[in-house]
């Protein structure tokens, strides 16, 4: 199997690998799946209670099943505004060239933890392609 950064590399997503966080998009106040069906994905993770988006991109995945994991895409963040004490918004520009990749890539991944972010692994880590659809 391939790890994802490195076919997202190969398509020519320029995701900086010394500078991500992967977001493991569950279920909280609102469905991310039904987000990403409503094409409102992307403002719906821009929405976050922390300064959660530390890095300069974001690798985002949909939890789709039991260890499913579906690609959503690279986002680059540009900055943030605190709305309230416990309420962030950010803005984030969805990178060129993964338009042919989104919902299409699924990974098989046991995340360990309840935490929905993790920095990214230069080497890609352990986020590998099950199949692409």
């Amino acid at each position: 199997m391939m790890k994802l950064t490195d076919y997202l590399l190969a398509c020519g997503v320029q995701l900086n690998v010394r500078s991500y966080k992967v977001h493991f998009a569950t279920y909280s106040d609102s469905s991310p799946l039904d987000a990403f069906l409503a094409n409102d994905f992307q403002e719906w993770q821009e929405w976050q209670r922390e300064r959660t988006w530390s890095r300069e991109m974001i690798l985002s995945l949909i939890k789709v099943g039991y260890d499913r994991w579906l690609f959503a895409g690279v986002y680059k963040v540009e900055g943030f505004v605190q709305k309230e004490p416990t309420l962030f918004k950010y803005t984030t520009l969805l990178l060129p060239g993964q338009e042919n990749l989104l919902g299409r890539i699924i990974l098989d991944y046991h995340r360990t933890g309840r935490q929905p972010y993790r920095i990214g692994a230069e080497n890609g880590g352990d986020l590998l392609i099950s199949e692409i659809r």
